[in-house]
C-alpha cells in the first residue's frame, strides 16, 4: 500500500460522545501501535483535561506520564490533547483553543522535537494535531463538573521555559475521572451481553490507512509543526448611534415619551423595567425591555411599541398582559376620552420569550390633548433617570484618563466600568476604541491583569466577584483570547501580595524604613507547585505572588529572562488582603 495514500483524518466518527467509546478508541489506539511495535519515552499531558487519558495510556501500556523536568531532548515523547472546545459553555472559559494548541505543541517541541501530538476528540478536524482520534457530531459534556473546574484552574497558557505545575489533589481527582470513564465501559460492555437493543457502539471509521498513519507519524516521526496565525488587532466594535424616537416636532416626542413612560410605570411595581430610546440601550437581559418605534405620517404619528420578557412563567405572562392593558385604557378613556383610534395589540411567544407588540396612530388632534396634559416635571425626572447611562460613559472616560493608582480609585473604575456593562453592554462596546487609546497612552494595560485576577479569584480587592464578560471584552481589545494568554505574553504584572495579618509587623518596619523588598523562588513542593516568596532585606517574610503569575514568571525565569520586582503601591492606614502591591517586569 503506498503511503501517499494516506488521507490524515480523523480515524473514527461518532454522533455523540461518550465515555465509553472515547476508551474504546484510545484501546484501538494502543492495540495498534502495539502492533506496530511504536514506542514511547512518555506520555506528556497537554492540557489539563487530557490528565486522566494520559494516565489510561500510561496503565495499558507501562509508559510513564512525564513533565518536562523530567525528559530528555532526544526522546520520543506522546503528547495527548483532551476534548475540544471547551465542554463547560461559560463567560471567560475559552482555554482549549485552535490558538493553544499550536502554541503548545510550538513551544513543547522546541525543546523535544520527537513529540507527536494525540487529539482525542473534536466537532470537527483539528488539522493542528498529527492525529485526531474523533470527530463528534453532537457536543455532549462526557468529563464531570468536579473535574473540570478543578483542570480549568491548573489552566496555563503556552510560553517558552514553563513545565508542568500541577496540584497533588488533581491527580487525585484525575485517577477518579478515569475510574468513572472505566465504570461507564463496564456497564455497557455488561449491557450488550444482556441483550440490550438500546446499547449503542457507534465508532464508524474514517480513515482507511489508519496503520500508515500511525507508522509515518509515530515512527518516522514526519509531524507537522504548525505555523502561529497572524496576530491582527482587533477591529473595533462599530455601531452608529441611532435615536428611536427622531420626530421634527419636540412636542411630538414629549407625548411618546409620556406614553412610554406611562406603560412604564404601571408595569415597574411588579417588573424591572427597560425603556430603549436608543440602540444602545437595546439590552435583552431579564427587565422588561420597551423598544418603540415612532414616525410622522399625513397628519399625526405611528407608534410602534415591543414589549419582551425574558423567560417568563404563565403566571406572569398574564400579569404583563393585564398591566400593559390598564396602562392604555388609562390612556385612551381616563386621559382622552376615546376621541382616538384604538391601539392595537397583538401577543407573540416564542421559546424563550414573550412579547407584546402595540400598534398605535395618534393623529394631530390627540398628540395637542396629550402635549395638554402632560406633568413635565414628572416626565423630566423619569428622562433624566434613564440618561444615566450616557452621563456614566463620559464620567468612566474621564476617570480612566485620569486614572491614579488608589485602592478608592480602583475600585470605583472598576465599578464604574461594571455599572456602565451591565447597564448597556453596547454603548460600553461603542467606546472600546477609546478605552484602548487610553491603555496604551497611559501605559494601563496592567489594569486588565488586575480584573482577571478579581474575576477569577486570586484576589480580593472590594469582596466582590467581577464580571467575567466584561473582562472578556477588555481582552479582546489586545487580541487575547483569555487572562492566561494575558499574563503569559506581558511583561509587567502589578499585583497585590497574598500576605497575612501576622506579617503585618514585618510591613510596618519595611514601610517605615523604606527598605527594599526581594522577590525569591522557593523550591517545588506537592501543594504549591511554584512559590514566589516576598521579603525584606533582613529575609523577613511578607508573603507571597498569586499563583496564576507565579507560573508564567517562573517559566520566563526559566527561559532565562530576569525579574526585576519593586513596591508599586502601599496602604499605610488599613491592613486587608489589598493592601500591598509591587510591580514585578521582565526583562531579556
Amino acid at each position: 500500500m503506498r503511503i501517499s495514500s494516506c488521507t490524515y483524518r480523523p480515524i473514527y466518527k461518532v454522533d455523540t460522545l461518550s465515555q465509553a467509546n472515547i476508551l474504546d478508541a484510545i484501546d484501538n489506539f494502543i492495540l495498534r501501535t502495539r502492533r506496530l511495535n511504536i514506542k514511547f519515552n512518555a506520555v506528556y499531558p497537554a492540557d489539563p483535561c487530557a490528565f486522566p487519558f494520559a494516565m489510561y495510556i500510561s496503565g495499558k501500556t507501562g509508559i510513564p506520564v512525564k513533565q518536562e523536568k523530567f525528559i530528555k531532548p532526544e526522546e520520543k515523547v506522546l503528547m495527548v490533547f483532551s476534548i475540544f472546545p471547551d465542554q463547560i459553555k461559560k463567560s471567560g472559559i475559552n482555554f482549549l483553543t485552535e490558538n493553544y494548541i499550536t502554541e503548545k505543541i510550538r513551544t513543547f517541541r522546541k525543546q523535544f522535537p520527537n513529540s507527536p501530538s494525540l487529539l482525542i476528540a473534536s466537532n470537527r478536524h483539528v488539522k493542528e494535531a498529527d492525529i485526531q482520534l474523533v470527530l463528534y457530531k453532537h457536543p455532549e459534556r462526557v468529563n464531570s463538573y468536579k473535574f473540570l473546574t478543578e483542570a480549568y484552574k491548573n489552566f496555563y497558557f503556552p510560553v517558552e521555559g514553563e513545565f508542568l505545575h500541577i496540584e497533588e489533589s488533581f491527580w487525585q481527582i484525575s485517577r477518579q475521572e478515569i475510574g468513572l470513564f472505566e465504570k461507564a465501559k463496564r456497564i455497557r460492555n455488561n449491557a450488550m451481553k444482556l441483550g440490550y437493543d438500546d446499547v449503542h457502539t457507534d465508532l464508524i471509521p474514517l480513515e482507511e490507512d489508519v496503520d500508515i498513519l500511525y507508522w509515518e507519524k509515530l515512527e518516522k516521526l514526519q509531524l507537522y509543526t504548525p505555523s502561529l496565525p497572524e496576530r491582527k488587532n482587533e477591529e473595533n466594535f462599530k455601531i452608529k448611534y441611532k435615536k428611536l424616537l427622531d420626530l421634527k416636532n419636540r412636542k411630538d416626542s414629549s407625548v411618546i415619551a409620556s406614553i412610554l413612560e406611562t406603560i412604564s410605570q404601571t408595569i415597574e411595581p411588579y417588573f424591572p423595567v427597560r425603556v430603549a430610546y436608543t440602540n444602545y440601550e437595546i439590552v435583552h437581559d431579564r427587565k422588561v425591555l420597551i423598544v418603540p418605534v415612532a414616525r410622522e405620517i399625513v397628519d399625526g404619528v405611528e407608534l410602534k411599541i415591543e414589549i419582551s420578557h425574558l423567560k417568563t412563567k404563565p403566571e406572569e405572562e398574564k400579569v404583563l398582559i393585564e398591566l400593559v392593558e390598564n396602562a392604555l385604557k388609562t390612556l385612551v378613556k381616563d386621559i382622552l376620552k376615546h376621541k382616538t383610534f384604538r391601539p392595537y395589540v397583538e401577543i407573540v411567544k416564542e421559546k424563550g420569550r414573550f412579547f407584546l407588540y402595540i400598534n398605535w396612530f395618534l393623529d394631530r388632534e390627540v398628540l395637542n390633548l396629550l402635549s395638554t396634559r402632560i406633568n413635565k416635571k414628572w416626565l423630566l425626572s423619569r428622562l433624566f433617570y434613564r440618561k444615566k447611562a450616557v452621563s456614566r460613559k463620559n464620567e468612566l472616560i474621564k476617570n480612566l484618563q485620569d486614572f491614579k493608582f488608589s485602592l478608592e480609585n480602583l475600585t470605583f473604575l472598576f465599578s464604574a466600568m461594571e455599572s456602565l456593562y451591565a447597564e448597556s453592554p453596547v454603548m460600553f462596546k461603542a467606546v472600546g476604541s477609546k478605552i484602548k487609546e487610553i491603555l496604551e497612552e497611559k501605559n494601563l494595560w496592567y489594569l486588565i491583569g488586575i480584573y482577571a485576577l478579581r474575576c477569577f479569584g486570586y484576589t480580593r480587592i472590594d469582596g466582590i466577584a467581577g464580571n467575567r464578560e466584561l473582562l472578556q471584552f477588555l481582552l479582546k481589545l489586545k487580541n487575547y483570547e483569555n487572562f492566561h494568554q494575558f499574563f503569559a505574553l506581558e511583561n509587567r504584572y502589578i499585583f497585590p501580595v497574598i500576605t497575612e495579618r501576622k506579617y503585618r509587623p514585618n510591613w510596618e518596619r519595611v514601610i517605615k524604613t523604606d527598605e527594599p523588598i526581594v522577590l525569591t523562588r522557593e523550591v517545588l513542593n506537592p501543594q504549591t507547585p511554584v512559590t514566589y516568596t516576598i521579603k525584606d532585606s533582613h529575609g523577613f517574610f511578607l508573603g507571597t505572588v498569586p499563583k496564576v503569575i507565579a507560573h508564567y514568571m517562573a517559566a520566563k525565569e526559566e527561559a532565562g529572562k530576569k525579574l526585576i520586582c519593586r513596591k508599586f503601591f502601599f496602604d499605610e492606614m488599613m491592613f486587608s488582603g489589598s493592601s500591598y502591591w509591587i510591580e514585578v517586569t521582565v526583562n531579556d
